[in-house]
């Protein structure tokens, strides 16, 4: 790179030699995963899934669950496992809570599978002592007088209405859908009868033109069944709507890769015309605030504006033909509540005045940032660049995505085991110590357990924490803390693989290539050496994100209180935006830590402090470049989406032979590309801006090695040795040239 960078040693990034950062964090993650562990293989031992995924029926048993009372029912079912279960009256329950201010109770029966169309279900008694009924005879019982003589049977037998179907062990109405297309010759005019000597085949030749009607006729259960009623409703639009998605699965793949396509022109624009863009918006944006204070002054009638631009528009006009174009008009269409009078005059002065200084101070701010900027549309320049060079950069977001998904759902299912299972946070207590004393023979303090020497009864700790939350919410919280410590751990190593290629590339010699080699040797380094220091960091925050989840279950479980306290509501808003604010300076701290532990092979704390100190010293670029990114960030998501979504609209419509049937509605399709592209840009926008971060900080620590002059002064020494010494002179006029192309931000510095 700059010949400064080559010159100086310390500044080369070396991912060899090191020794490794923060053990003492890794130790603690490893222990606190031990402890997950161990809850995981308690709850499994003793874990019934059945009590959380099935329903239960009227008696409150749960379907299918071998943890129900003996003798029930459910237990010792007849025709196998009834673990589906159904519910016959959902009108009548509901009728019941809203009559009598009730909480809301479902009347299910077990069965073996769900139930077809004109089945009918019984409960237990009356199916051991009677057996089922005839269709027809409980069909009957919709007639009032037949109810009244036939009091039991109405009362226990329900005809199932419609076909059902299992959902999460649920037995759901199944909606049954047919479409039907009748096609009629309307030029010349047809009969609808096909038997009739005058009817036309609506495809033969003869026939100009045919009119085509699609009916699509489904089957619900009666007007009074709401319940049912809205299941169908719901199932229809989802089966609509999936119906569309997996008929436009070839256009949304072609979406899917136009949007990669975009995400690599994005890099490529910011790489040749940033500049251009950028301050083609400063200027745009300064010629809105200077209108926007002229109109100001206008309609305050402090200047004779309307003068000023009708002697503007009628000089423009010789050459570009602008029409009756007046200040007057544009005023005239302004809103009404823009409108100046005798009342408003006062606010449009103090708006004038307000927008003038508004206006100067960004004008200035403007000429003292410019070289600012043009530092920061540099370091996104080689931010691009890397980027072109290894493309394989890219797939550090996918596959931290893929881990955090994993993470997701391996806690998820290790809570839900917890859920299920029967055992107390003192028994996990218990199972934990217990495993630790198969290490460690005997706990001599015998502080944490009643019977030191078996590790059992350990249940001083697990007592106090239990006299202040039950053991599923102590257990959920846990579980979340681990679940974000783990993922902010993964996070961090993809920082650090990418901050590492960045950072090689930046200070790499002149011989050297950046490759997926380079990544891989970044990635290795960070798992081999930093992993203490990526704990460290993710541990910090995935504190600071459990204080949120805390508060907000404290929040929830006093909700009521608050309403009557405004004190007290607005102290819990200002706690929970106190905590934002700091989870996100602690993870942009957090993110410039990470890029100096891989790059100088520091410990977490020292690298904070350097990161911090460096881009303290150069708070104005660094502000300026943040702006920036965000901007063309912005920009780049949001033209992404749209031109992804434009062309998926374009497809469906104009090529009809990339769609398996027509659709029904634009609305599936678009909402998947939206999503789909907004994901694939958030790829390049995470390695995009890890790049921003590391190039700057790369360009802030090689002003602090060598000097404020940076490369002009390097170059003027490399002339000079040049001169006096002819035999080097090619090597060293070289090295700076190069330099001077490569970081222009440098040498204006």
């Amino acid at each position: 790179m700059c010949c400064c960078c080559r010159k100086k040693k310390d500044l080369e990034v070396k991912f060899s030699g090191r020794h490794c950062t923060d053990p003492l964090c890794l130790v603690l993650f490893a222990a606190a995963w031990f402890v997950s562990i161990i809850v995981l293989i308690a709850a499994h031992r003793t874990a019934d899934m059945a009590s959380l995924s099935n329903g239960r029926d009227y008696n409150g048993n749960v379907c299918g669950s071998q943890t129900n009372p003996p003798g029930s029912v459910v237990l010792n079912c007849p025709t196998g496992v009834c673990d589906q279960v159904y519910y016959p009256r959902l009108t009548e329950d509901v009728s019941i809570s809203l009559a009598f201010n009730t909480s809301f109770s479902m009347f299910g029966i077990c069965l073996p599978s769900c139930p077809s169309a004109r089945d009918v279900v019984c409960t237990y008694n009356y199916t051991d002592n009677k057996g089922l009924p005839p269709f027809d005879d409980v069909i009957q019982c919709t007639n009032g007088a037949y109810r009244l003589t036939h009091g039991e049977l109405c009362a226990n037998c329900w005809a199932v209405p419609l076909n059902t179907s299992s959902v999460m062990n649920r037995c759901v109405p199944v909606v049954t859908t047919v479409r039907k297309t009748t096609a009629r010759c309307v030029m010349p005019e047809s009969p609808a009868d096909p038997t009739d000597p005058a009817y036309i085949d609506p495809s033969s030749p003869s026939c100009l033109a045919q009119s085509v009607e699609e009916t699509e006729t489904y089957t619900r259960a009666s007007s009074e069944d709401v319940l049912t009623n809205a299941l169908v409703s719901v199932q229809v639009f989802v089966n609509r709507y999936m119906s569309d998605i997996r008929s436009c699965y070839l256009v949304l793949a072609v979406g899917v890769a136009v949007s990669f396509v975009l995400g690599f022109v994005f890099l490529l624009l910011l790489k040749t015309c940033s500049k251009f863009v950028i301050w083609c918006t400063i200027v745009l944006g300064l010629l809105l605030c200077v209108l926007v204070t002229l109109l100001c002054f206008q309609q305050a009638q402090l200047l004779p504006v309307n003068q000023w631009f009708n002697f503007l528009v009628s000089t423009g006009d010789e050459y570009f033909h602008w029409g009756n174009l007046t200040f007057e008009n544009i005023v005239e269409n302004l809103p009404d509540y823009l409108a100046s009078n005798d009342r408003t005059v006062v606010y449009w002065e103090i708006a004038a005045y307000v927008m003038a200084a508004f206006t100067l101070v960004l004008l200035f701010v403007v000429i003292a940032m410019g070289h600012s900027v043009n530092v920061s549309v540099e370091q996104m320049k080689k931010a691009t660049i890397v980027l072109a060079r290894t493309p394989s950069i890219l797939l550090v977001p996918m596959v931290v995505t893929v881990v955090n998904v994993v993470l997701f759902c391996f806690f998820a299912w290790a809570y839900s085991l917890t859920l299920s299972s029967s055992l107390s946070l003192s028994d996990y207590t218990d199972e934990v110590l217990r495993s630790i004393g198969a290490v460690v023979s005997k706990n001599d303090t015998a502080m944490l357990c009643e019977d030191p020497e078996t590790m059992t009864n350990c249940t001083f700790i697990s007592r106090a924490i239990e006299k202040g939350a039950p053991s599923d919410v102590v257990l959920g919280f846990w579980h979340l803390f681990m679940f974000l410590w783990s993922s902010g751990l993964v996070n961090a190593i993809g920082v650090m693989a990418v901050a590492g290629t960045v950072g090689k590339w930046y200070f790499k010699k002149e011989d050297e290539r950046i490759s997926i080699t380079t990544l891989s040797q970044a990635l290795l380094c960070a798992v081999g050496y930093h992993l203490g220091s990526a704990a460290y960091g993710a541990l910090l925050i995935s504190l600071i994100q459990l204080a949120r989840a805390v508060m907000l279950y404290i929040d929830n479980r006093f909700k009521k209180s608050q309403s009557g306290n405004p004190l007290v509501k607005c102290g819990m808003k200002c706690c929970h935006c106190c905590l934002l604010c700091l989870e996100k300076c602690m993870k942009y701290i957090s993110r410039n830590a990470y890029i100096l532990v891989i790059m100088r092979g520091s410990n977490f704390f020292k690298s904070s402090v350097e990161s911090f100190s460096l881009l303290a010293s150069n708070i104005g670029a660094v502000t300026v470049l943040k702006s920036v990114s965000t901007l063309f960030i912005w920009m780049g998501k949001v033209a992404n989406i749209v031109i992804s979504t434009l062309v998926v609209q374009v497809m469906i419509r104009f090529c009809p032979d990339w769609i398996t049937h027509p659709i029904v509605s634009f609305v599936g399709p678009t909402v998947v590309i939206v999503i789909l592209s907004y994901l694939v840009s958030t790829i390049f926008i995470q390695v995009f801006v890890i790049a921003v971060d590391t190039t700057m900080l790369c360009y802030c620590e090689d002003l602090k090695k060598n000097g404020t002059d940076g490369m002009d002064k390097k170059a003027a020494q490399a002339a000079q040795a040049a001169q006096t010494t002819p035999d080097a002179a090619p090597a060293e006029t070289a090295a700076p040239a190069e330099t001077t192309a490569a970081a222009p931000a440098e040498g204006a510095q």
